[in-house]
């Protein structure tokens, strides 16, 4: 009888540098096509996400060489999260937004794209917060609201006003009406007599974020303000027979 035949194993394949991966599209920040199917990259630009983590101590501060700046806490989270296909496909899934003085007493909003999460905040760290002590992160698609913050926005804090949790911002932001007439109809929750709550579809008016821009048209940014039921499983004991 004749031996099985094995399959060869499949040679890896190499990665390569993030100058090639993308190149797509018609701005050529997108994944090219032949790579967008790779899950070794996928895993990769995964790994180099969650590697930020390493640089933050114990008091969330990120630290590199004799500079540091307190990461918020919606963005400490958001490094173990876990990446969307929109941000692997991205070159700049991130950028920084700081204030630059122009040199006529007043200033000038400025940005800068990067690569992964971990880039953006070594860069306010070392760069932006020399000239803007309030320089932040913003996701372009964004991240659903961290489980212990679910149901605990829209809120008022201390100073009083109302504050959302924007997705793009990764942390609590105030919000403002562009345009009365502007409204749109989406999904809300609602309590009802049974002590849970009811979706209904409203009319609801057009929020923006007083920093990034981003609005509440996000099904991201609706669903990280919703009131959440939480449901308690409890264990269910089963008792198994003794075999005489």
């Amino acid at each position: 009888m004749r031996p099985r035949r094995r399959a060869r194993p499949t040679p890896k394949q190499k990665i390569p540098p993030v100058e090639e991966l993308y190149g797509g599209g018609y701005t050529g920040r997108l994944m090219k096509g032949e790579y967008t199917g790779r899950k070794d990259i996928h895993a990769a630009i995964q790994r180099r996400h969650e590697r930020g983590m390493a640089l933050i101590n114990a008091k969330g501060y990120w630290v590199q060489g004799n500079r540091q700046w307190r990461v918020p806490y919606g963005v400490r989270e958001a490094f173990s999260a876990t990446l969307s296909h929109g941000h692997l496909m991205n070159k700049y899934p991130f950028y920084v937004q700081w204030r630059h003085p122009d040199g006529n007493g007043g200033h000038k909003i400025k940005r800068r794209s990067c690569t992964s999460l971990g880039s953006a905040v070594s860069f306010i760290t070392l760069h932006a917060t020399r000239a803007d002590p309030d320089a932040f992160v913003v996701c372009k698609l964004g991240f659903y609201a961290p489980v212990p913050m679910l149901g605990k926005f829209p809120r008022r804090l201390n100073d009083g006003k109302l504050y959302y949790w924007c997705p793009r911002c990764m942390q609590p932001r105030r919000m403002r009406q562009v345009n009365p007439q502007q409204t749109f109809y989406a999904d809300k929750k609602y309590p009802n007599d049974q002590g849970g709550y009811t979706w209904k579809n409203v009319k609801l008016a057009l929020l923006e974020c007083t920093s990034c821009g981003a609005n509440n048209r996000d099904g991201k940014f609706r669903a990280s303000n919703q009131p959440v039921q939480k449901t308690v499983i409890k264990p269910r004991r089963t008792s198994t027979r003794r075999k005489r």
